[in-house]
């Protein structure tokens, strides 16, 4: 298949109930006119429905280059910021992966698609509920659904082969690097100006790598996007 001329007829590889002309027109106007070509995260991509996993009143918005309120406070990647980090991270098929505001479950269902497993961390119980049902109704197995603090990670799946982070940061959290295993990735955003809980905020995509116990960072494009969590954006708040 040729992604860059991609047709309604190539994509017969994917489940024709999954594929809509929404995904169709997102990977022409965003992915492959920002050079999104890594065509197993295209696959990923292309193989799980976002609308399935934001509120059912903005369902027609999924796939608009923007990022789509799930709650108070908490906001899903815009589809081309995310295509971005999982190209940066290099998800591997038998990689362990921690996934950091899981949200409804979308960012787990699409590395999933990729990854041997998936551990979704998420501390918002409303969003929780939701992240199992419907990671359930579209028969994902191989991700495991945590209830915990988001700047805390998950130290009882760890190591993690790579760990993304769907939300701005003010730092990386110390905790995230000390369970990522050696020669793994860190891919996050983090911010590049003030941070305010209710708006966005200018991101840089950063890329830690470890190596010798030590995570080196290297900074790729911008973004704005929406903090992580509420407490990340609160004057004084540290890690």
């Amino acid at each position: 298949m040729v992604f860059g001329m991609i047709q309604k007829k190539d994509i017969q590889e994917y489940d024709a109930n999954i594929v809509s002309l929404a995904q169709v027109n997102m990977f022409k106007g965003q992915l492959a006119t920002n050079k999104i070509s890594d065509e197993r995260v295209i696959h990923a991509l292309m193989s799980v429905d976002r609308s399935h996993y934001i509120p059912e009143h903005l369902q027609h918005n999924a796939y608009v280059d923007a990022d789509v309120k799930l709650c108070n406070h908490r906001y899903l990647l815009a589809p081309l910021t995310f295509a971005r980090m999982l190209v940066l991270a290099n998800v591997a098929p038998h990689h362990n992966v921690l996934d950091v505001g899981a949200g409804k479950g979308y960012s787990a269902a699409v590395l999933a698609q990729m990854a041997k497993h998936v551990v979704a961390i998420e501390e918002n119980p409303e969003l929780v509920a939701a992240a199992r049902k419907k990671l359930a109704q579209h028969h994902v197995c191989n991700v495991d659904i945590v209830t915990t603090p988001l700047a805390i990670g998950c130290s009882a799946h760890q190591p993690y082969d790579v760990i993304v982070a769907e939300g701005v940061l003010r730092s990386i959290p110390t905790k995230y690097e000390k369970q990522l295993a050696e020669d793994g990735t860190i891919v996050a955003l983090k911010a590049a100006a003030p941070m305010f809980a209710t708006k966005q905020v200018l991101a840089h995509i950063v890329v830690g790598k470890k190596r010798q116990d030590q995570v080196h960072y290297a900074e790729y494009e911008t973004k704005f996007a929406y903090p992580l969590y509420e407490t990340l954006a609160q004057d004084g708040f540290v890690f």
